[in-house]
């Protein structure tokens, strides 16, 4: 899966998390502060991303995660997803 596909698919999944449309959604976004998201709502979201994505994500991997970009550098790591000229990306 292309980090393009994983990026709408992860917009889909906050926009139904969170009951709304967002109008900007990039890479730099911070998912706490700009996205207002509390711990409960990462919660729902890391399980919801562990099932749609079909990959296991450890506490460990979560500290490291600020932005929108860096959750789709863990998820293209857990996936071995290639990359959106379609060349795979290392894990």
């Amino acid at each position: 899966m292309d980090r393009a596909t994983i990026h709408q698919k992860l917009l889909a999944l906050l926009e139904e998390l969170r009951g709304e449309k967002y109008e900007r959604f990039d890479e730099a976004m911070e998912i706490r502060t700009e996205l207002g998201m509390d711990s409960v709502d990462l919660v729902s979201l890391i399980l919801d991303v562990q099932t749609v994505f079909r990959t296991e994500i450890g506490i460990a991997d979560l500290e490291k995660v600020a932005t929108i970009g860096q959750l789709l550098d863990l998820l293209q790591a857990k996936m071995g997803a290639t990359g959106d000229d379609g060349t795979r990306r290392a894990a």
